[in-house]
C-alpha cells in the first residue's frame, strides 16, 4: 500500500488556510509524503502563495458566491484522490503536533480493525497567539437532536487517557478532522446536496454500514479553532438577500431545505421517495446494525446514557442498554433590569450564557448569535435555549456581555432546579 497522504481540506473564505498548510508540513515526519486536495473557496482579492503551485497540491479554484456549500466542497476535494494509501479530513484552521503523520498511521494499524478510521473533535488553539489549548484527546458524546434529525455532539476528554495505549472504539465521527484508509475517498463520496450540519451523523452512519469501524485515537495530534471570529461563513454571505440581489444562485436556507429531506430519507425518520444513488448507506451492516452499535433511535430521537456520556461502545455486538433519554429543552427568558441596562447597548459585541448546577460547575453555555444579540439589546430581553441531559439539574445562571473591547461586570441570576435526576 502507497504511504502517501491524500489532505483534504474544504476553504471557504479562511484566513487560517495557509498558517494550517504550513504547520501541515513542518509538522509532519515525511512532508514529501503529503498530498493535498484543496477546495479553495475565495473572495476575488484573495491570493495562494507559491508553495501551492507545486506538483504536492491540487487546487479546485471558486469564487464565494459560486460555492454550494460544505458537502458539495468536501466532494470536490475527493475528486482530487489520486490513489494515495491514506487521507486526513481537516477544516482549513490546525495546528499539529510534531510526527502527527507517524503518530496517526501507528494508531491507525493498532486499532486491529481492517478498515479503521481515526476521528475526534481536537482541543483547541487560538490563531492570533498560536497557543495550544492542552493536549487531552476527546471522545465524541451525543448532546441532543437537531429538528432536522443531526446529532450535536460535544468533547469529553477520555478519562485516564495517559493510561491507555491505543485506539479506543467510537460511534461518531468528526468532520472537522479523520484519518483512513486512502480507498475511503472512493466508497465514502459526500453527497453534495448535504450542506453542513447533516455532515457528521452521515459521516458516522454511511461509514460504519460499508464496514469501516470507527475510533477516537488515544493521543492528541492536531488542534482545531473553533472561533470563527470575524470570518465571513457561507450561510451569512449566502442569504436570502445575496439571492434576492442576484449575488448567488441559492440561499444557505434553500440548500439546507434539502439536504434536510435527504438526511430524513438516510437516518429513515421519513420517506421522500428520494433515491440516494451512491450517497446511500453501504451494504455491509445495516441501519438498525448502527443504531445498536452506538446506543440511539433515530426515529425516536433518542440516545442511550452511554451515548450521552462518552463510554466506549462494547465490541462486535449489539448495544443492549434499554434506557434511552430524549434530550430536554429548555427556555430561558431574563428581562434586563434598568440599574443593569449598561451592559446592553449598540457597543455590545458578544453575550454568553453560563448554566451552573449547585456544586457551581458549568454544565452548558452559549454564545448568542449576532441576530440573538440585536434582538437583546433592542428588547432588553435576553432568550436562549438550554438542553440538558440527564443526571443534569442547573440552579444558575450568569450572563456575560462585551461592550466593544470591555468586559461587563456579570449577572448571576439563581433560579428553581432545573433539570431531572
Amino acid at each position: 500500500m502507497s504511504k502517501l497522504i491524500f489532505v483534504k481540506i474544504a476553504c471557504y473564505c479562511d484566513s487560517e488556510l495557509v498558517p494550517t498548510i504550513t504547520d501541515c508540513l513542518d509538522k509532519a515526519d515525511r512532508p514529501e509524503d503529503l498530498r493535498f486536495g484543496i477546495c479553495w473557496q475565495h473572495r476575488e482579492n484573495e491570493t495562494l502563495p507559491e508553495i501551492c503551485n507545486s506538483d504536492q497540491f491540487r487546487i479546485i479554484d471558486v469564487l464565494w458566491n459560486e460555492s454550494k456549500g460544505l458537502g458539495w466542497a468536501r466532494n470536490e476535494c475527493q475528486r482530487l484522490y489520486d490513489g494515495e494509501g491514506y487521507t486526513l479530513q481537516l477544516d482549513a484552521h490546525h495546528r499539529f503536533a510534531k510526527g502527527w503523520d507517524t503518530s496517526l498511521i501507528e494508531m491507525l494499524h493498532s486499532t486491529g480493525s481492517e478498515m479503521p478510521i481515526l476521528t475526534a473533535y481536537p482541543p483547541a488553539y487560538n490563531p492570533i497567539t498560536n497557543t495550544l489549548f492542552g493536549d487531552a484527546p476527546s471522545v465524541m458524546c451525543g448532546r441532543y437532536f437537531t429538528q432536522i434529525g443531526a446529532i450535536m455532539y460535544q468533547a469529553c476528554v477520555i478519562e485516564n487517557w495517559e493510561k491507555i495505549e491505543k485506539p479506543q472504539r467510537a460511534r461518531f465521527m468528526g468532520g472537522c478532522f479523520y484519518f483512513t484508509l486512502g480507498c475511503h475517498c472512493i466508497d465514502y463520496q459526500y453527497d453534495p446536496e448535504m450542506y453542513f450540519s447533516e455532515e457528521e451523523i452521515c459521516l458516522a452512519l454511511r461509514s460504519y454500514t460499508m464496514g469501516y469501524d470507527i475510533f477516537h485515537p488515544h493521543r492528541a495530534v492536531l488542534w482545531h479553532n473553533y472561533s470563527i471570529g470575524n470570518l465571513r461563513t457561507h450561510s451569512v454571505d449566502h442569504s436570502d438577500e445575496a439571492k434576492a440581489k442576484g449575488l448567488v444562485e441559492s440561499s444557505w436556507k434553500d440548500r439546507q431545505e434539502i439536504g434536510k429531506k435527504r438526511l430524513s430519507q438516510l437516518l429513515g425518520t421519513s420517506e421522500h421517495r428520494l433515491d440516494l444513488g451512491i450517497y446511500g448507506l453501504g451494504t455491509k451492516r445495516t441501519r438498525s446494525d448502527y443504531e445498536k452499535y452506538a446506543g440511539l433511535k433515530f426515529n425516536e430521537h433518542l440516545l442511550s446514557l452511554d451515548a450521552i456520556t462518552g463510554n466506549e461502545p462494547p465490541p462486535l455486538k449489539p448495544y443492549r442498554e434499554k434506557v434511552f433519554y430524549r434530550i430536554k429543552t429548555f427556555n430561558l427568558n431574563y428581562t434586563v433590569p434598568d440599574s443593569n441596562a449598561q451592559i446592553l447597548s449598540k457597543q455590545t459585541t458578544r453575550i454568553w450564557i453560563f448554566l451552573a448546577d449547585f456544586k457551581h460547575n458549568i454544565v452548558w453555555r452559549k454564545k448568542l448569535s449576532p441576530r440573538q444579540i440585536c434582538y437583546a439589546v433592542k428588547n432588553k430581553k435576553i432568550h436562549a435555549q438550554a438542553t440538558l441531559t440527564p443526571r443534569r439539574q442547573i440552579t444558575s445562571w450568569l450572563i456575560l456581555t462585551k461592550s466593544g473591547c470591555k468586559w461587563n461586570r456579570p449577572i448571576l441570576i439563581s433560579i428553581n432546579p432545573v433539570g431531572w435526576q
